[in-house]
């Protein structure tokens, strides 16, 4: 039985795609799929996916006209045979014993989420660590997930982690095609879709901050920032429905300095307003927001 299907939309990635399927072939877990999505690459992307497919068996590839990440991630998700499935993007890359230590922790717990650490890498000299879990933690409730795997929202990441394919398709929760920033849709609507979730250290998934990457190429494209908003207010929502909060690291920020120091901050956004001075919150006023 497949355990863990892979998922790898791909579009454009020659430079970084070797790396990427090198660290999932070599699994320390063997009982695997790697549903490779070609999503129209115009590169050599496809001819290096077909070169790794005729070594590796557990290597699928679907080609679909370039339809976006989400819609690729999505096409994964209908092609993936697996107890539980994984979304690893095609220009990063994850330990050996991803998917084993995940899987191994997710039947022990039984639960519909295993998540790892997740590494920010630059360039070799510089990469940090963003999520780090020093001890396991066993989330049941969406607060719990919430909070604890999400960071409040601030780190809606989904690829550091698998999730139970019967019960994903069941929750009917699906990518929204056509967008950026799906994450920020997805992760919170599958915290509380889905059960019990177990996170832990010493496994992780490493983030390539590539400039070339959607997310990096028009950073004033008006569509993205549309984009963003909707996501952010689709957060909001969300958070406001079931009664959590949003992080102020979401907020817009003003500083006030003299001769260059910072003296005072106003952050300010859709839940509500803070005020600092020296670092200190002297105020702070929460609103809920309808949409």
């Amino acid at each position: 039985m497949i355990k863990v299907s892979i998922i790898v939309p791909v579009y454009n990635v020659e430079k970084y795609l070797t790396e990427c399927l090198n660290s999932l072939v070599g699994q320390t877990l063997k009982d695997i799929e790697i549903v490779a999505v070609n999503d129209g690459s115009k590169d050599n992307s496809l001819r290096i996916l077909e070169e790794y497919a005729e070594k590796d068996k557990r290597i699928k590839i679907i080609n679909q006209k370039n339809a976006g990440l989400s819609a690729a991630r999505n096409r994964g998700v209908e092609a993936a045979t697996g107890e539980f499935v994984a979304f690893i993007d095609s220009d990063d890359w994850v330990d050996l014993d991803f998917c084993e230590k995940l899987y191994t922790a997710a039947t022990e717990e039984k639960a519909d989420i295993a998540a790892g650490e997740l590494v920010w890498y630059e360039n070799p000299q510089k990469n940090v660590k963003q999520i780090c879990y020093k001890r396991k933690l066993v989330c049941k409730g969406l607060k719990e997930k919430y909070y604890k795997l999400l960071n409040g929202s601030a780190y809606c990441y989904v690829c550091n982690k698998i999730y139970r394919r019967e019960t994903l398709i069941k929750s009917g929760v699906v990518f929204p095609e056509g967008k950026v920033y799906e994450d920020m849709h997805w992760s919170p609507r599958v915290m509380c879709e889905l059960g019990k979730a177990v996170a832990i250290g010493g496994v992780s998934y490493y983030y390539r901050q590539n400039v070339s990457s959607i997310t990096h190429l028009t950073p004033q494209n008006e569509k993205m920032a549309k984009d963003y908003r909707d996501a952010r207010a689709a957060l909001v929502k969300f958070a406001d429905m079931h009664n959590l909060i949003v992080p102020f690291s979401m907020w817009k920020k003003i500083y006030f300095r003299i001769l260059g120091l910072p003296l005072a901050q106003l952050s300010y956004g859709d839940t509500g307003v803070r005020f600092y001075f020296l670092g200190i919150c002297l105020f702070e006023k929460r609103v809920r927001v309808r949409f």
